[in-house]
């Protein structure tokens, strides 16, 4: 396991501490699960939205000319 320092204002760290002994977790557990959710909740689709997104063929569309773009240099980001 990797192991890495952080620096957390007194408040911060005092919330946390609060909410491990609450949870009944030690305080760098509490913090590496808070990280796993937001990243698992923020960083990727869920199974609804991806469904939404294969079944949208106008989206799909958009997708694939954009793409094509990209690939041939067209396209730009904004």
């Amino acid at each position: 396991m990797a192991r890495t320092t952080i620096s957390l204002n007194d408040s911060l760290f005092e919330k946390l501490n609060n909410l491990a002994e609450q949870e009944n977790r030690s305080t760098p557990n509490l913090i590496e699960t808070i990280l796993m959710r937001h990243l698992e909740e923020d960083l990727y689709v869920d199974e609804f939205e991806m469904e939404e997104i294969r079944s949208d063929k106008n989206l799909q569309k958009n997708i694939k000319k954009a793409l094509s773009e990209y690939k041939t240099g067209k396209g730009r980001f904004v």
